[in-house]
């Protein structure tokens, strides 16, 4: 978990090789509701598409 302020970059350094469409990363609120979550739409299989994208609601 980390902590971000709007408008500013975040950077992560992960202490192991894993492609960065296989990270499953998810973005929370201070609820720890899922807001977004980093990947492709569903069905698009091109690597440049990866993306925060919203989280559907469930």
């Amino acid at each position: 978990m980390k902590n971000i302020t709007i408008g500013e970059p975040i950077h992560f350094l992960l202490p192991f090789a894993k492609q960065i469409d296989q990270l499953n990363a998810i973005a929370y609120d201070k609820d720890g509701n899922k807001l977004y979550y980093y990947g492709r739409d569903e069905g698009n299989t091109n690597i440049n598409d990866i993306k925060w994208l919203k989280v559907k609601n469930e």
